[in-house]
Parts: C-alpha cells; sequence; structure tokens
C-alpha cells in the first residue's frame, strides 16, 4: 500500500475520503471524524441495515460478553457454566461449518440475500451467532441467579 492509499483508507476510517467531501458509499455526511459503528457505518448504499463488518464486530463483542457472563457468575461464587446454544463449542463449529461449505461450493450454491444480494452465509452464521450468544448469555445469567438465590441464606 503507498502512502497516497494509506491516507485515504485511514480518513475513510475515521469518517473523511480522501478529499473531504460527502461520500454516500461510504454514508459520510460531513468531514468531522465519526466513531467506528457511529453514523457512517450504520448506513449501507441507502439500506439502514448494519453492513458485513459491524455484524463480525457485533457477533465478537457478544462472544466476549457470554465468556464474561461466565467468568462473573464464577467469581460470585456459582460452579464453572458452559451451557448454552452458543458457547464456544457451538460457534466455533457454526464458523467451521459455514467456511467449509463456502470453501468447497460454487458461487451458484452460495446464499445471496441481504442489500443487493451482497450478504451470504457467513452473514447469516453471524446474525446466527449473536443470536444464539444473547441467548446463551441469558441462560447463564438465569441458572447462576437460580444457584445464588438457593445458595445463599
Amino acid at each position: 500500500m503507498d502512502p497516497g492509499e494509506h491516507q485515504c483508507f485511514v480518513r475513510s476510517i475515521v469518517g473523511r475520503d480522501a478529499k473531504k467531501r460527502p461520500n454516500p458509499a461510504l454514508g459520510i455526511d460531513s468531514d468531522r471524524p465519526k466513531p467506528l459503528g457511529v453514523g457512517g457505518s450504520t448506513e449501507y448504499h441507502g439500506c439502514h441495515c448494519p453492513p458485513r463488518e459491524v455484524l463480525g464486530v457485533g457477533a465478537a463483542l457478544l462472544a466476549v460478553f457470554v465468556a464474561y457472563v461466565r467468568v462473573q457468575a464464577r467469581v460470585a461464587g456459582v460452579a464453572q457454566d458452559y451451557c448454552g446454544p452458543m458457547a464456544k463449542p457451538g460457534r466455533i463449529f457454526l464458523i467451521a461449518l459455514t467456511a467449509l461449505w463456502l470453501g468447497i461450493t460454487p458461487a451458484s450454491l452460495q446464499l445471496a440475500w441481504g442489500p443487493d444480494g451482497s450478504w451470504g452465509l457467513m452473514a447469516a452464521a453471524l446474525v446466527a451467532i449473536m443470536v444464539g450468544c444473547v441467548i446463551t448469555a441469558a441462560r447463564r445469567l438465569l441458572r447462576a441467579s437460580r444457584f445464588l438465590r438457593v445458595s445463599t441464606p
């Protein structure tokens, strides 16, 4: 990457393109920097659906939250709880299966959906992980609260 491309990339990330003018493709409406995930990145080609990158970041943050719930329950005195549909093995299995399918099938057999048909099976897997992580965190919290209610005098 040459220095000119690097400057353009960095300015795009913080909310400015290389010439400091609005860039509707990125959802940028001013030359002020915007944090990632706020403003420009929530609009994708006129559709108010999150772009693929936000799905990946959201799935990663929810996976960390699921682990955080487990650790905090352990600190409160609850035994380690690895239950839930999207505990680490479930997430790994879903992503590995999706990557394997995408790697061995031709593009004509792959799912296309979303704005302009630009989302694929990996986006669907990330949405499934996000929903599953919310369910897993809720289950762990409920199990921990039940244990703590019973065990405290």
